[in-house]
């Protein structure tokens, strides 16, 4: 989710728009929705302040938040809803974060991935707590491609 729902903070010059008026919120439990990941990019775009703020009122809101936080263990906590006895877990994470931007263990972000392509050989890394302990369901929403690159021609065909 882009979207800033606070009043606090100062926008860097990488903010493409401003912050929308807390008052926002209502159109997000207007449409029901159940959980957010708030992993990407711009979510540092206004500062710490304006993370936490819009963090704070979706949770006051009924929304399920992951994927950006007070600190990294909040930034990778999962967002888990339950309906009719599944448990849904959500994880958000973003590779292309903005100087700063990142959580660590006492500082303000979002939560940070890095990307290795199917050629690198990585294997699986820690860092977050297996979700299947506690949900039945898993939904994972990764940031990974910044907005400057552009597609591959072959990419543009298949679209």
């Amino acid at each position: 989710m882009r979207l800033w729902l606070a009043r606090r903070g100062t926008a860097s010059e990488r903010a493409p728009h401003g912050c929308q008026p807390p008052e926002m919120a209502r159109i997000l439990t207007d449409c029901a929705f159940d959980a957010a990941t708030i992993a990407n990019n711009h979510m540092y775009d206004f500062g710490p302040e304006a993370l936490l703020d819009t963090r704070a009122l979706l949770e006051k809101k009924g929304i399920a938040v992951t994927g950006a936080g007070k600190n990294l263990d909040e930034a990778r906590k999962p967002a888990v809803v339950e309906r009719n006895g599944i448990k849904v877990g959500f994880l958000g994470y973003c590779s292309v974060i903005p100087p700063g931007g990142e959580a660590g263990p006492d500082k303000v972000g979002i939560a940070p991935l890095r990307v290795r392509t199917y050629y690198d050989g990585c294997t699986a890394l820690s860092g977050t707590t297996p979700i299947r302990t506690r949900s039945t369901l898993c939904c994972l929403t990764a940031r990974t491609q910044s907005e400057a690159c552009s597609p591959k021609q072959s990419s543009k065909r298949t679209a």
